[in-house]
C-alpha cells in the first residue's frame, strides 16, 4: 500500500459560521520527505451553483443531452501563509517555442525552494462578510446547491504541487416572528367508492426551529367499507434550480424526510380517530433563496390512504407550508449545540447533519458533507409504513 509522504490537513476553529464572524484555522503540513515548494495559498471560496441535464429531440437525432447552469460567486478570498520571497519567471511565448525545440540548449536552473519533512502549522484567517451571504444547502437530487470551503494549494515556482479542500457551513440567522394568530385548522372531504372519509389536521402555528416538537392533532372519521392503514406526516423540501445557460430553464426536485404513522395498526370501517401529533422537526437549514438561481422551501404534509405502503393508494392529502428558522429572539443567535428545546429523544443539531451530497457531482467535494437534515424517527409511533401485511 501506497502511502503518501506529504500530508495536507486543514482544522477550522469554527465547526458553523455565520455572516460577519471571523473565520480562523490552521493549515498543517505532515511531510515525511522534504517539499518544493516556494508558496502556500489558502483560498476562501463560495458559490451557488446550478447544474442539470435534460434529454431534448431534435429532428436529425433522436435524442441528445443538453447541459444548463449557472454559478453565482459569493466569496473568493485569497491569502499566503509561507512565502520564499522567490518570484516565478514568466516566460514568452518565444522561450516556450525555443526551448520545447529538441535541440534548444537549456541553462540549469534556480534551486527551488523547499519545506523540510516534519510536522509544519501555518495559521490563517478571513472576515465574512455580513451580507450577501446564503445558508449552505445540498440536498438529494437537487440539482443546485450552496458551498463554502477553504481551498490549500502548494506552489513550486507556478507550479501547484499539492492541494487541500475542505467544505464548510455556514447559516445565515433567520429571526421566527410567532404570530398572535389561532390555530391552523386544515379539512379535506374526500369521496370514493368505498364512501366517505374526512380528515382534519389542527397545528398551533407553522414556525418552527430544528428540534422542536410539532403540537397538533390529527382527526381521522373514516365511513367506508375498508379500513385506512396509512395516516403518513413528514415534511417536503422541494427546490426549484434556475439555469441561465445556455439558455433559461429549470428543475424542480423534492425530498421528503422521515415521519409519523398511525399510532395504531388501522382506522376500521365505519369508525374513527383521533390523537396528538408525535413529531419533531428534523435537523433542517432554514429555507434558501437565491434570487433567480435556487428556491427552497418546506410543506407539512399528511398523506391518508387504504394501503400502508407511502407512495401508493394516497386517497387524501393535506399540506401545510411551513417556515424553519434558527432562533425567535432579536438577540444573536445562541450556538446551535446549546439549543434546548425539552423535548425526548430530540433529534441531532446541524454539526450533526453532515452526511451525503447533491446530485451535482464534483470529485474534489468529500462525501461526508451535507448541511440538509439528519434522520430522526420517533421511537414507538413511527410505522413500519413499507409493511405489506394486510390484517
Amino acid at each position: 500500500m501506497n502511502v503518501d509522504p506529504y500530508k495536507i490537513e486543514i482544522f477550522l476553529d469554527q465547526k458553523i459560521l455565520h455572516p460577519g464572524q471571523k473565520l480562523t484555522g490552521t493549515v498543517i503540513l505532515d511531510l515525511q520527505k522534504a517539499l518544493s515548494c516556494s508558496r502556500i495559498e489558502v483560498q476562501l471560496f463560495g458559490s451557488a451553483r446550478v447544474f442539470f441535464v435534460q434529454q431534448i429531440t431534435k429532428p436529425t437525432v433522436l435524442l441528445q443531452n443538453k447541459a444548463f447552469e449557472q454559478e453565482i460567486i459569493l466569496l473568493d478570498q485569497t491569502k499566503n501563509v509561507y512565502d520564499d520571497g522567490s518570484k516565478p519567471k514568466q516566460l514568452t511565448l518565444d522561450e516556450i517555442a525555443r526551448k520545447s525545440s529538441s535541440t534548444a540548449i537549456r541553462f540549469p536552473t534556480q534551486k527551488s525552494s523547499t519545506i523540510s519533512s516534519g510536522t509544519h502549522e501555518y495559521q490563517f484567517g478571513f472576515d465574512l462578510p455580513a451580507a450577501g451571504l446564503y445558508t449552505s444547502f445540498d440536498a438529494k437530487g437537487a440539482a443546485g446547491y450552496v458551498r463554502y470551503y477553504i481551498l490549500v494549494k502548494c506552489f513550486n515556482g507556478p507550479t501547484v504541487v499539492r492541494r487541500q479542500k475542505l467544505l464548510f457551513p455556514i447559516v445565515v440567522p433567520v429571526v421566527l416572528t410567532l404570530d398572535p394568530t389561532p390555530e391552523i385548522v386544515l379539512d379535506r372531504y374526500v369521496k370514493t367508492s368505498k364512501g366517505l372519509v374526512t380528515v382534519k389536521l389542527q397545528l398551533a402555528k407553522n414556525k418552527f426551529l430544528p428540534g422542536e416538537a410539532v403540537n397538533g392533532v390529527v382527526t381521522i372519521n373514516n365511513q367506508t367499507t375498508s379500513s385506512i392503514k396509512k395516516a403518513h406526516l413528514y415534511i417536503v423540501q422541494d427546490t426549484v434550480c434556475y439555469a441561465v445557460t445556455p439558455e433559461s430553464q429549470f428543475q424542480e426536485s423534492q425530498y421528503k424526510t422521515p415521519g409519523m404513522g398511525l399510532p395504531q395498526d388501522k382506522v376500521t370501517a365505519g369508525n374513527s380517530l383521533q390523537y396528538p401529533i408525535r413529531f419533531n422537526i428534523p435537523a433542517l437549514v432554514p429555507g434558501v433563496l437565491v434570487d433567480g438561481c435556487i428556491h427552497m422551501q418546506y410543506q407539512l404534509c399528511l398523506d391518508v390512504g387504504f394501503e400502508r405502503e407511502i407512495n401508493k393508494g394516497t386517497i387524501a392529502q393535506i399540506t401545510v407550508p411551513i417556515e424553519i428558522g434558527t432562533h425567535i429572539s432579536a438577540d444573536a443567535p445562541p450556538p446551535y449545540d446549546s439549543l434546548d428545546f425539552s423535548v425526548s429523544s430530540a433529534p441531532p443539531g446541524y454539526n450533526q447533519s453532515v452526511t451525503g451530497l447533491t446530485e451535482t457531482f464534483e470529485a474534489e467535494f468529500s462525501n461526508l458533507y451535507n448541511p440538509m437534515c439528519c434522520y430522526y424517527s420517533n421511537p414507538g409511533f413511527e410505522k413500519d409504513e413499507n409493511s405489506k401485511k394486510n390484517e
